[in-house]
């Protein structure tokens, strides 16, 4: 970040103030120092405390994730009631989520500092989260819990590739206008309202995307940014797809599920790469930056 502070103003009503600064200390030899970084919000009219958490503060932190791939965890915070009035009321609450020694940040992938217009970045970011809605939690989960179980990791991205496309694609495949002539046709081939029954809900979701085509998107999206990527798409796309179906129903074995666990690992960090970059062009970078910005982050791990 260049400089010390930024204001960014997310919303009507919300300013956000981050400062930024090194802390030195005196010691027998050297003077160590770390960087302490801090939010200033200022809220009118205010919110409740569990809003402020949700609609700021939780999405600042992912955001602090998604720069850094590091842990980030809410430290302190402290309420003015009323601005005329000095002094501020300290809130003591254990840290969400719990502090836990993570690997050192080798490399930002994410650096506002790299980008023209840093406030507008962090006010799309909020944006981006707001109109994703409540699957984006998911993403966030898989990436910061890399010790949890690689089936877990593999559903919630799945989950959440799912829900973030549906989210950001909100066109479907018939007008309404077609499908209320689909669903009459239907129920009159279907006079038995017992039979009619059964074959409802199927109905009323059959006109929406399927789960192999939103991945296929994502997929083609990520890799049209990559281009040095060598990756075979359909494979990938199947190999998610079918293996997403083997985990929740159990039923027929596809030929492209994967349940070997090197394997696992590899088609986790693939996902997440995928839905890294249709996050970073949603926010409004464009194809080389976005690329950058992975080739930054991941230029130790070999993927890209």
């Amino acid at each position: 970040l260049r400089g010390e502070v930024l204001n960014i103003a997310p919303a009507a009503g919300v300013d956000l103030l981050l400062v930024v600064h090194r802390n030195h200390t005196v010691a027998a030899i050297d003077r160590p120092s770390k960087v302490v970084a801090s939010a200033h919000w200022n809220l009118d009219p205010p919110l409740p405390l569990s809003d402020l958490e949700e609609r700021w503060i939780r999405p600042l932190c992912d955001l602090i994730l998604f720069a850094t791939r590091s842990q980030s965890y809410l430290a302190s915070l402290n309420v003015t009631p009323d601005p005329e009035v000095p002094g501020a009321i300290k809130i003591f609450q254990a840290a969400d989520p719990r502090p836990r020694e993570t690997p050192r940040v080798y490399a930002l992938a994410l650096n506002l500092a790299d980008h023209p217009d840093p406030a507008g970045l962090v006010r799309s970011w909020f944006e981006l989260r707001r109109r994703v809605g409540p699957v984006w939690g998911l993403f966030f989960s898989a990436l910061d819990r890399s010790d949890s179980l690689l089936e877990d990791r593999l559903l919630g991205l799945l989950a959440f590739a799912e829900g973030y496309d549906r989210a950001m694609r909100t066109e479907v495949p018939l007008s309404e206008a077609e499908e209320k002539v689909a669903k009459a046709a239907i129920k009159k081939a279907l006079p038995d309202k017992r039979v009619r029954a059964v074959y409802r809900a199927a109905v009323n979701h059959a006109n929406t995307k399927t789960l192999r085509e939103r991945l296929a998107f994502l997929i083609e999206r990520a890799t049209s940014v990559l281009d040095a990527w060598d990756l075979d798409s359909a494979l990938l796309r199947d190999q998610l797809y079918e293996t997403r179906n083997w985990m929740i129903h159990w039923g027929e074995r596809g030929v492209h599920v994967v349940d070997e666990t090197a394997a696992m690992v590899l088609l986790v960090r693939r996902l997440i790469v995928v839905l890294y970059v249709n996050l970073l062009l949603d926010l409004g970078l464009d194809e080389e930056a976005a690329a950058r910005v992975i080739g930054s982050g991941w230029r130790l791990e070999g993927l890209p």
